[in-house]
């Protein structure tokens, strides 16, 4: 749970904030800088933390006192691994010069073009080889992506996000910007323990999107609204990556996902949407009422 909560914190934690900004890109004609998502997202994930490791430590009481032997262990392993070779100090500096220029001239440059480019110089300085790529990378995801921004931009130009917005706001009790965009929030932050939480994003965006510019909302709320929430997977294995190791490794049933994951689930709703309408507005992303 750590890690998931941690992956909320930049568009670096998970495929689906870079989605988000990619169908808010086609859909909207506007983005999110790298910076942006990060002051927007990370006070919510260290709030996250903190309480986290209360819940947790109330609902499973720590049962072993001394872990001396496990450090004397990591210790030795590490020792097994030698020094860093230089692919592996390339790797490290390539990366980090990558994230500085994601930080700092994602806006002039665009996020993707410093993506290839950082994809270009890690075959040129030895970091990886096609055989490698081939065997590595997932292609189902990346055609996954590319899909979902397409079907995003087709529901636009179609008029089917329109219609389908039209539709959605006639049965909602209220068009206050601040009760859709929560209800937004809910169904993500609930969607995503049985859909992976890019499917969540590829789903709901087009359509929400849609309804936000029938309603005047600034459509990058769009985005953070359904991608953040949609990170905080706790409850279901299936959810994310995180919980599936977890819960693989046989010392957790259903029922203490469930248990321990609902009460994450109901305090990150109320951090979000405290910090979304406290702190955002300062940074320029206000909800208009």
């Amino acid at each position: 749970w750590g890690s998931t909560i941690g992956g909320t914190a930049t568009l670096l934690g998970s495929g689906r904030a870079p989605l988000a900004v990619a169908i808010l890109q086609e859909n909207a004609g506007t983005t999110i800088s790298f910076t942006d998502w990060a002051l927007l997202s990370f006070p919510t994930a260290l709030v996250m933390l903190i309480i986290s490791r209360f819940v947790l430590g109330w609902m499973f009481p720590t049962d072993i006192d001394d872990i001396s032997g496990a450090r004397q262990e990591l210790r030795e392993q590490v020792n097994e691994l030698g020094k860093l070779s230089y692919r592996e100090w390339a790797t490290g500096a390539l990366i980090t010069t990558t994230i500085m220029f994601w930080m700092f001239a994602g806006d002039s440059l665009g996020l993707a073009t410093i993506s290839l480019l950082a994809v270009v110089a890690a075959f040129v300085i030895g970091c990886a080889t096609w055989s490698e790529v081939e065997d590595d990378v997932n292609w189902g995801i990346v055609l996954m992506y590319g899909g979902a921004i397409a079907l995003g931009l087709a529901m636009l130009k179609t008029g089917a996000s329109a219609w389908l917005a039209e539709r959605v706001l006639e049965m909602m009790p209220s068009q206050n910007p601040i009760v859709l965009l929560g209800v937004v929030a809910f169904i993500a932050l609930w969607m995503t323990e049985a859909l992976s939480n890019a499917a969540v994003v590829a789903l709901i965006m087009p359509p929400v999107i849609g309804m936000a510019q029938q309603l005047g909302i600034d459509p990058r709320l769009v985005a953070l609204f359904v991608a953040i929430p949609c990170g905080y997977a706790f409850v279901m294995p299936m959810g994310t990556p995180g919980t599936a190791l977890a819960f693989s490794g046989g010392f957790l049933r259903q029922r203490d996902t469930l248990r321990a994951g609902t009460v994450l689930k109901m305090c990150v709703l109320v951090v979000f949407l405290v910090f979304s309408l406290t702190l955002w507005p300062w940074l320029g992303y206000g909800i208009q009422v």
